[in-house]
Formats: C-alpha cells, sequence, structure tokens
C-alpha cells in the first residue's frame, strides 16, 4: 500500500513539473531530520535502522523513477498516436476521429468534442464527438464568443471549468447533468483560431500543469494536421472535377 502511494504521488508530481531533484533533496532532507531521533530513540539498533532507511530510501527511489517514467512514456505515446493518425486517415472526418480517442484514453475523459470554426457566420459547429449522444453533442455548438467553446475561440486561450454548477459558460442543463469537469484549448494554426478541442469529465478533474503543457501540444500537432489534411482534401476534389470536366470536353 505504501508503494503504491508513492507511485500514485510520483505521477501527481511529475504532472506538476515537480523536477525529480526537488523531490530526492525533499526526501534527503526529511532523513536529516530523522536521524537525530533514531540515534537518541534507538542507540542500541542505530546502524540496524540506518541500514533499513537507506534500503527504504532506495525502494522509493526506484518507484519514483518509475512513476516519471510512466508519464513521460504517456507523453511520448500521446504525440506517437497523433502522428500515426494523420499517416492513417484517409479524410478529415477519420482525422478528427481518431485524434478525439487518442485524447480521450491519454486523459481517461468520459467524453470529447472537435469544434470547427466557419469564418462566415462566425460559429463554431460540432465536427466530431464520442461519449456524447449526438443530441447532446449539438449542445456544444455555439457562436464565437459565447458559451465555454465560444469564449476560447473568442480568446485563443485554454479554459478549465471544476465544476459546470457554478459555471455560467455552460448554458445546456443536459451539459450540466452529463459532466462534472470541461477542458477546453484552441486549435491554431500561425495564430489563427480554427476550432476548438474540449474534454469531458464525469466526475472533478483538475487538469496539473504537465497535463495541460501535453494537451496544448498535442492540440497544436492536431491542428497542423488538419490543416494539412483539409488542403489534400480540397486537392482531391478539384482534381475530380478537372477529371469531370476533361471527361464532358471529350464527349463534346
Amino acid at each position: 500500500d505504501f508503494f503504491e502511494r508513492v507511485e500514485y504521488n510520483g505521477r501527481r508530481l511529475a504532472k506538476l513539473d515537480v523536477p525529480p531533484a526537488e523531490v530526492i533533496a525533499s526526501l534527503r532532507e526529511y532523513e536529516e531530520a530523522l536521524v537525530p531521533d533514531l540515534r537518541r530513540l534507538f542507540p542500541q539498533d542505530f546502524s540496524n535502522y540506518i541500514w533499513s532507511l537507506e534500503h527504504l530510501y532506495f525502494c522509493i527511489l526506484l518507484t519514483l523513477n518509475t512513476a516519471y517514467f510512466q508519464v513521460r512514456d504517456q507523453e511520448a505515446q500521446a504525440f506517437y498516436e497523433v502522428f500515426q493518425n494523420q499517416l492513417e486517415s484517409l479524410s478529415v472526418d477519420e482525422l478528427l476521429d481518431r485524434v478525439l480517442g487518442s485524447l480521450m484514453r491519454t486523459f481517461n475523459a468520459q467524453g470529447g468534442v472537435i469544434l470547427l470554426v466557419d469564418p462566415a457566420e462566425r460559429r463554431l459547429a460540432v465536427r466530431a464527438s464520442r461519449g456524447l449522444e449526438p443530441d447532446l453533442a449539438r449542445q456544444f455548438n455555439a457562436a464565437v464568443g459565447e458559451g465555454f467553446a465560444g469564449r476560447i475561440a473568442r480568446t485563443g486561450k485554454p479554459r478549465i471549468v471544476l465544476d459546470r454548477r457554478s459555471n455560467p459558460l455552460i448554458h445546456s442543463a443536459a451539459i450540466r447533468r452529463s459532466f462534472r469537469s470541461l477542458w477546453g484549448v484552441p486549435l491554431k494554426v500561425r495564430g489563427k483560431v480554427t476550432g476548438v478541442l474540449h474534454l469531458d469529465f464525469a466526475r472533478e478533474y483538475n487538469c496539473l500543469p504537465r497535463e495541460m503543457k501535453l494537451f496544448e501540444a498535442v492540440t497544436e500537432r492536431c491542428a497542423l494536421a488538419l490543416e494539412k489534411a483539409q488542403l489534400v482534401e480540397a486537392l482531391a476534389q478539384r482534381e475530380e472535377q478537372i477529371r469531370q470536366r476533361g471527361e464532358h470536353m471529350l464527349k463534346v
């Protein structure tokens, strides 16, 4: 049980972006404070206690190293999955769906939505969703500047809602009933917001600093992949139009 707690808190320290050297320094500080008491309370067995304490700290350090590695490995896996999604997706919709699925697995989210901006109408519309019924997903559609996703699109900054019950940005009663916490980040290409990606959680779940860095970095990579996929899709449509016109001219 003790080492399970060490591993759990080690992962949280990693997500809080606390350097491992600071954690080790704190452990050594505790050890230095403990040694005088051990010498005073157990003079006969002091050497055995010191040996046991050193062994315990060695095992703690191994467990902490494992916890930090798990967090870094999770980050690398998230980037790898986005790269694979970009290579293997045959359409924009497939890319968005696969990226959303990867992020939900990475952060253990119960739902997720990707909305894209319609520049002409200045509105956000759902283009991909997971873990939500279609009617519930459409509740996230909003004008730029309005609601949770709309505010993110206007400011270009991420936003976290820990408890939807006390947040005025969550207008939909259906969303308030379904989820407790929401994370949202803008999809940006060269500084321009092209959409919003957000994850939804059934329980209260705060986004730790390292998680937010990962969320933003992966979303930035997703935005670039989306732009490329849209260009490829548009090019394919134009090539098909040219082919159809060529066939029509040949018949004429």
